[in-house]
């Protein structure tokens, strides 16, 4: 005799949605879910498995893709925020002689506070 409940959903008001992802997958690997009201019985287990392993793959490649958003969209806005925090200003005074500039003051505020003239 078959468990029932074994697999219970974490957030249930996504039954609906992993109904639809059940039968997206298995319309991929050619397995009509609409036959028999949706029964699977009929099918060898490697078939159903195949169903339920494929689901699992995209689940984790989903959860890898959004991991590395993440990732990136932290390390960007932590590059940003370091990006804002330091200000350079160039003057422009050339001497006519170079063509270099005379004086250029950087100021790197989170850095060592320290405002230098060269």
């Amino acid at each position: 005799m078959a468990r029932r409940g074994r697999n219970r959903l974490i957030v249930p008001q996504a039954r609906q949605a992993m109904d639809k992802f059940k039968h997206e997958i298995a319309s991929q690997i050619g397995v009509d879910m609409n036959q028999n009201g949706g029964y699977l019985g009929h099918l060898p287990s490697a078939v159903v498995g195949r169903i339920g392993g494929n689901m699992v793959r995209n689940m984790i490649a989903a959860a890898q893709n959004s991991l590395a958003q993440q990732a990136t969209s932290g390390l960007t806005q932590s590059f940003s925020q370091a990006l804002s925090g330091n200000k350079v200003n160039l003057t422009s005074g050339y001497t006519t002689e170079t063509g270099l500039p005379h004086e250029v003051e950087v100021s790197k505020s989170h850095l060592s506070g320290h405002t230098g003239n060269v």
